[in-house]
């Protein structure tokens, strides 16, 4: 095939290829935009940056329909036209003819794999911290729409929301005011009916709702105003107004989720070599660090109040100092993070709060019972203590109940724990929370994950040549004109190899047991349309 011909045909190539590839890759754009732009609500400015981090991703997708059209009109032109009869007829070969066609599959193959492995990844990661710019943002919008907006374990309700300045000595912080809000919390979920089974609720006149971010964490807590505790259960549990009180902090799983398809090659394969770093695996073992230096602290405050019947809390400024009388018992610890206390004697307040500051007590509380909460923040290495009193007296004033706060060193041994690591967990023999159960469980899933993506993406990027060869052999065929038809129906093939690279995707990323029949699924569209071009080249010899 001399150079002239071979330039004359990848020129009709690149020229419908650019236009077809352009054409897709808008409509993809758009098409992508809609259901951030439908879920989130986006600003103008937020919408030019989506669009212009979509490009990149849906420019690449396109390559291989893109190709597909282009080489069955190019080739089915020459054909109608008589073309291809004609290089027939001067020595010219089926399979040189389509040589054009091949380098255009090699290049596209190739920009598509660096494409996948680093460009795409890197906006897409863009796309999504665009939608989550502003969390605030996506509170009053959730709250607009839809009046809830559920954070891990928790739904919140409320009939309107308003942004708010942030404060001044937190000017990174959000501030949400929630009108009417009500914070239900699940405590945990019967399997058998597929329901959530809700804990406490706390209502409230008002709630500011504070949103402190940092790179890899984000915490939601909610100051209530004129609020009411209403637990499920009455049993043992303490109910009644609050006050101002303190919903959370509840730790907000990352918006701009860890996901493999945002991830480049060089990511890929140091999470595969060590899924333990995983931001998901992390934030798991996070959380199970917290349980347990919640569960060991109040284990502690237990046991010294049953031996001492007193217990100090010491913060930078403060010092409360509970005290309790003999006739006080501790209620079941239904959450080891939690312990309750009450009077047995009818009417009597035996248990007394002090709150001191500089070595004086400046205040106390007395009251029937008392619900202490434990927080642990391991980044600040602080224990977020909530007092919450019933039938208390507070100086000479009776309320019903009363509630605060107090943050207090976590102690040095309970502080070693957070540099124990993931692999300590894994070590030990049994699985003492439902986090330790998910971590177990998501090392596998994530590791045939990575594999997935990784395959899936070279799978792509070989179906751009594969595909260009079908459209050439198709092309060649149909010689009366109608080409639209041959691309029609190498549609056919091409949506059966990109079905089947995404099914054997979700294989490998839903049964970690089967990596293998996924793969092999990732790979056989390309397989079969290779074999496909193999049959029609020979048929076209033959005529």
């Amino acid at each position: 095939m001399n150079k002239t011909l071979f330039w004359y045909i990848l020129k009709d190539l690149l020229k419908i290829f650019l236009m077809t590839s352009g054409v897709l890759a808008g409509i993809m754009a758009f098409g992508g935009l809609l259901k951030p732009l439908m879920q989130y609500g986006l600003t103008a400015s937020q919408v030019g940056k989506m669009l212009a981090y979509f490009m990149p991703a849906t420019q690449t997708y396109s390559f291989a329909i893109a190709a597909l059209f282009a080489t069955t009109v190019v080739y089915g032109r020459l054909g109608s036209d008589n073309e291809i009869t004609a290089c027939r007829a001067s020595g010219i070969s089926y399979l040189a003819l389509t040589m054009p066609a091949v380098v255009l599959g090699l290049i596209l193959s190739i920009i598509s794999l660096v494409c996948l492995s680093f460009v795409v990844p890197h906006y897409m990661l863009k796309v999504e911290r665009v939608a989550f710019d502003s969390l605030a943002d996506v509170v009053q919008k959730s709250i607009h729409r839809s009046h809830q907006i559920k954070i891990d374990k928790n739904v919140i309700y409320a009939e309107s929301a308003e942004i708010l300045p942030p404060p001044k000595d937190a000017p990174d912080d959000e501030v949400v005011r929630l009108y009417g809000p009500m914070f239900c919390s699940y405590s945990g979920r019967d399997e058998k009916n597929r329901i959530n089974i809700p804990g406490e609720f706390y209502t409230a006149r008002s709630a500011t709702v504070i949103i402190h971010r940092t790179e890899d964490d984000v915490q939601f807590i909610a100051k209530l105003d004129e609020g009411a505790l209403i637990p499920r259960e009455f049993k043992g549990a303490s109910i009644g107004g609050i006050g101002s009180a303190e919903f959370g902090p509840v730790p907000i799983p990352s918006l701009i989720r860890e996901n493999t398809k945002f991830m480049d090659i060089k990511q890929l394969k140091r999470l595969y070599q060590d899924p333990t770093r995983s931001r998901e695996i992390q934030a798991l073992y996070a959380q199970v660090t917290r349980q347990e230096q919640e569960a060991e602290f109040v284990t502690m405050l237990a046991a010294t109040l049953k031996r001492n019947r007193q217990f100090h809390f010491v913060s930078e400024d403060q010092t409360y100092t509970l005290l309790i009388d003999s006739d006080v018992t501790q209620l079941p610890r239904t959450n080891p993070s939690k312990l309750g206390l009450t009077c047995e004697e009818p009417g009597s307040r035996h248990i007394r709060l002090q709150r001191g500051r500089g070595g004086e007590v400046v205040a106390t509380d007395d009251a029937r019972q008392l619900v202490i909460r434990a927080f642990a923040d391991t980044g600040s290495d602080l224990l977020k203590i909530r007092f919450e009193l019933e039938d208390v007296m507070v100086g000479t004033t009776g309320r019903r109940s009363f509630t605060h706060s107090l943050s207090i060193p976590i102690p040095p041994q309970l502080r070693e724990w957070k540099s124990r690591g993931p692999q300590y967990y894994l070590a030990r023999g049994s699985v003492h929370s439902k986090e330790l159960k998910e971590i177990r469980r998501k090392l596998p899933d994530l590791r045939s994950g990575i594999e997935a993506e990784i395959h899936a993406r070279v799978s792509f990027a070989v179906s751009c040549l594969v595909l260009v060869l079908v459209g050439c052999a198709l092309g060649m065929m149909f010689r009366t004109g109608n080409y639209l038809n041959a691309f029609a129906l190498s549609v056919i093939p091409a949506l059966v190899s990109l079905a089947l690279i995404i099914t054997g995707q979700h294989v490998c990323e839903n049964d970690a047991t089967a990596v293998r029949m996924g793969l092999a699924i990732i790979w056989s569209g390309n397989v079969a349309v290779l074999l496909l071009v193999a049959a029609l080249m020979s048929h076209l010899r033959r005529q």
